[in-house]
């Protein structure tokens, strides 16, 4: 999902930020864009829906596992994945709130930067800090054919995008004046 803001009347700031030093240019506006995304992240985290204790949940065991074929030469070579068999499976235990966990902000990479024409996205981190995934995002905030969809991400960024473009102004034009 991809939302664009087009801002006015920043050619003040503009001017001003290529007064300064390189460095000291992407440290403003990341400190401007981290302040002014605040709201959207702390908006995202509460409208994420989650449950209230831990549940299990049923894991087939060995699907997607690769398995090591030896031809008859004896040299290995990798084999097909292997399938779930019922029964096979194993119960784990799913934390609650997990979604809401890893929701973030983050600093996008170069190649991110370029593709998306920003520099800071909010998302869905993959990887939490128990290294379980919240890879069901996309499905609660679209929906199912089975599932009405949840949003939360949109929803919080329309409510708050123009709290955003105002506090990045002001955060924007403290660190240009910081840093002259």
């Amino acid at each position: 999902m991809k939302a664009t803001v087009k801002v006015e009347g920043l050619k003040e700031l503009d001017q001003a930020l290529g007064e300064l030093d390189r460095d000291l240019r992407g440290r403003a506006m990341y400190q401007a864009l981290n302040f002014a995304t605040n709201p959207i992240v702390k908006e995202a985290k509460a409208r994420a829906p989650a449950t209230e204790a831990a549940y299990r949940r049923y894991m087939s065991s060995g699907q997607g596992e690769k398995t090591t074929v030896f031809t008859k030469n004896g040299k290995a070579r990798k084999g097909k994945s292997k399938r779930a068999k019922r029964g096979e499976g194993r119960y784990v235990m799913q934390q609650a709130g997990l979604l809401r966990k890893s929701i973030r902000r983050q600093r996008l990479t170069k190649n991110s930067r370029e593709r998306h024409r920003a520099a800071v996205g909010i998302g869905i981190h993959l990887k939490g800090k128990t290294g379980e995934t919240a890879f069901y995002w996309h499905m609660v905030e679209r929906g199912t054919v089975n599932m009405p969809a949840v949003p939360f991400l949109r929803p919080a960024f329309d409510h708050n995008k123009d709290e955003a473009v105002a506090r990045f102004k002001k955060k924007l034009g403290e660190r240009i004046d910081k840093f002259k």
